[in-house]
């Protein structure tokens, strides 16, 4: 049986596949500076629980469900997917998007705290199919969703700096790298490491040609980081990608030097990635 929620002639009701160039247009409308732009395949594995990234958490989830907010004429206002961890039983809020008009995000994180009622939530901890990178919520571009979700007890828990640059010239690599291929199953990528030191890069392509680069463990902040990061600039541009993302820690005792680097190497701050948390003990759910 279908479940619908009215709240001043708007309703919730679940996705349907006629949705679908409306639930696009809404994700589209929210992508930051450098991310793809999603498709009708792209939106399909998000709504069925898959990913080229993070395959395996994904594969964790029960089967993900897509809710919809819409108007008294049926046309969608917003969408939200949520899922449930097979193990613990944590509840994961995946993705939202409504255009940031308020009355429609407090419709359907109400939706989804009803749907994952009595459970601990995440909230955007996994990389989707949706875009490149994205990990958490933007705090600045999705600021009325931010704000929505901070009202209803959900905490932040880890934060990353999102960068952008267009990519124009080529760079020279270091010579005192180390660049390995990486095989992903929709991406093409490489890590790149600091010589004989643990301390590397991963470098991945997509098929949109942007690039990303993102830091690992276990040294991210190490002295070589500007050699890293030119070869992986390097890389991209013989890849004939157009622009990079950068995703690098946005906290931490050496976060401010790390930016320093992406900053003299060409990179722009375009926003802070928050993934959220929110406990059992704040139940709340949907009027």
């Amino acid at each position: 049986m279908t479940t619908t929620f009215g709240f001043s002639q708007r309703f919730v009701r679940a996705y349907r596949p006629a949705d679908e160039p409306e639930v696009l247009a809404l994700i589209n409308e929210d992508r930051l500076v450098g991310q793809p732009l999603c498709t009708w395949g792209m939106l399909e594995a998000a709504r069925v629980g898959r990913s080229a990234f993070e395959g395996a958490s994904w594969a964790r989830l029960e089967p993900v469900r897509t809710d919809v907010v819409v108007d008294e004429e049926d046309v969608v206002l917003g969408a939200v997917s949520t899922g449930v961890h097979r193990l613990d039983g944590t509840g994961t809020l995946l993705w939202l998007h409504a255009g940031e008009e308020p009355a429609v995000v407090n419709l359907l994180l109400d939706t989804a705290l009803y749907r994952l009622a009595g459970r601990t939530i995440q909230a955007f901890p996994l990389l989707s199919s949706l875009g490149l990178g994205v990990r958490g919520i933007p705090a600045k571009a999705r600021a009325a969703t931010f704000a929505a979700m901070r009202s209803r007890a959900f905490e932040p828990a880890g934060s990353l700096t999102y960068l952008h640059q267009q990519l124009i010239a080529p760079t020279s690599p270091s010579a005192d790298v180390r660049i390995r291929p990486k095989q992903n199953s929709d991406f093409t990528g490489w890590r790149i490491h600091a010589g004989d030191a643990d301390a590397h890069l991963d470098v991945t392509v997509s098929p949109h040609d942007v690039g990303w680069v993102t830091h690992v463990e276990p040294d991210p902040n190490c002295a070589e980081t500007a050699d890293l990061v030119r070869s992986a600039l390097h890389v991209l541009v013989r890849c004939t990608a157009r622009e990079v993302i950068a995703t690098i820690p946005a906290t931490g005792a050496d976060a401010r030097a790390l930016h320093e680097v992406y900053r003299r190497l060409g990179f722009t701050e375009i926003d802070r990635l928050t993934v959220l948390s929110r406990p059992a003990s704040m139940q709340r759910t949907a009027e």
